[in-house]
């Protein structure tokens, strides 16, 4: 197993090595879920600075060039608050954690920040205090 950064065009990179390995476009639009990390693979995580002006851009992109695409199992594994999109950093911490722990769930758990899974300190915390206001507002 082995990290490699590219500073490369993705397009030429993955044409580059189609022959030796399958490129997989990483996209949080994709409806291919990543279910396991295969060693022959070569795998791009797709990342723009703002996903709400440019929805579906990497996964369309991918498309167009003719690219395996797939998305990361969130959805399937744990409960975001807001939208199931991922910064290219927190993508990448789910990729180690799942290579070394072997487990989705676990992998993105630790690698996102616990204000946006549900059920975390921080929603508990939202749903206390605006518990504590709605019951001094009503007495």
């Amino acid at each position: 197993r082995s990290v490699k950064m590219v500073a490369e065009n993705f397009i030429n990179f993955a044409h580059a090595h189609e022959e030796e390995s399958k490129i997989v476009y990483l996209t949080g639009d994709s409806p291919h879920i990543l279910t396991e990390l295969d060693s022959r693979h070569i795998y791009i995580i797709g990342g723009l600075s703002d996903h709400n002006n440019l929805k579906e851009i990497c996964y369309r992109h991918a498309q167009d060039v003719n690219i395996h695409h797939a998305r990361l199992p969130i959805q399937e594994n744990v409960q975001l608050s807001g939208r199931s999109v991922v910064t290219v950093n927190q993508c990448f911490e789910v990729l180690l954690g799942f290579v070394n722990m072997g487990n989705w769930k676990d992998a993105i758990k630790n690698a996102l920040p616990e204000r946006r899974l549900r059920g975390g300190m921080n929603s508990t915390a939202t749903a206390l205090k605006t518990a504590e206001s709605g019951s001094a507002e009503s007495g």
